[in-house]
């Protein structure tokens, strides 16, 4: 995940997982950030945490460069809750998808 501190992440897109429909499977999304480490936007079987992906415009091919903005929306004693907004380079290109990411605090 995009750490909400940071400023605007720009990422490669190298995969996108959908099924027959075109649409995101599992909410898996894999991007490849300008500092050459991966983000996979899923759950962990382990994890306590787990992903909720708004697909709001056409998904971008391989080689696309995208922006990522995170923002911590929620924190409370429970659960933690961060939204990024993945949009095209480009201006005037539709937001690709929203990723909200909830974390459950122990």
């Amino acid at each position: 995940m995009i750490e909400t501190d940071k400023p605007s992440a720009r990422m490669t897109v190298t995969s996108v997982m959908l099924d027959d429909d075109g649409i995101v499977l599992s909410g898996y999304l894999l991007v490849l950030t300008n500092t050459a480490t991966m983000a996979v936007l899923a759950p962990g079987a382990s994890s306590t945490s787990r992903y909720v992906i708004d697909v709001l415009g056409p998904l971008p091919g391989a080689g696309a460069v995208l922006l990522a903005e995170s923002t911590l929306t929620a924190d409370t004693d429970h659960q933690v809750v961060c939204d990024t907004v993945i949009r095209h380079e480009s201006a005037g290109l539709p937001v690709v998808a929203v990723v909200r990411h909830y974390t459950d605090v122990d």
